[in-house]
């Protein structure tokens, strides 16, 4: 693994490029959401992955648009928010095939797809 890649259950995941972070919300009534920090499956509190901003860690990302993009070649905290939404259960990642998804789920590292 890499400081451009992030280990998802057995695969590293490049976090080279843009990202873009889509709510999946009803656009008409979206103003504002949330994503929560997490504790890894097999890990303690103390090991709880945290967002990160200009003024340092944060337990709470907050999202005001439908589709945020994220550049993690733009600096160190964009590409420590991917690495945490790459990771984080509640995430998912388009295109990531659905075997190696199914996977994930049973390992406990991802949700199950609620859409």
């Amino acid at each position: 693994m890499t400081e451009n890649s992030i280990k998802l259950g057995r695969a590293n995941v490049s976090i080279i490029g843009k990202f873009e972070l889509l709510v999946r919300k009803d656009s008409k009534k979206f103003k504002m959401t949330n994503i929560n920090s997490f504790i890894p499956k097999g890990k303690t509190v103390d090991e709880k992955v945290n967002f990160m901003t200009e003024a340092g860690e944060v337990e709470t990302l907050l999202i005001d648009r439908m589709k945020t993009y994220y550049n993690p070649e733009k600096g160190a905290v964009e590409a420590h928010n991917v690495k945490v939404l790459v990771q984080h259960p509640q995430v998912y990642i388009d295109g990531y095939p659905e075997k190696q998804w199914d996977f994930l789920v049973k390992e406990g590292l991802k949700a199950l797809k609620s859409f």
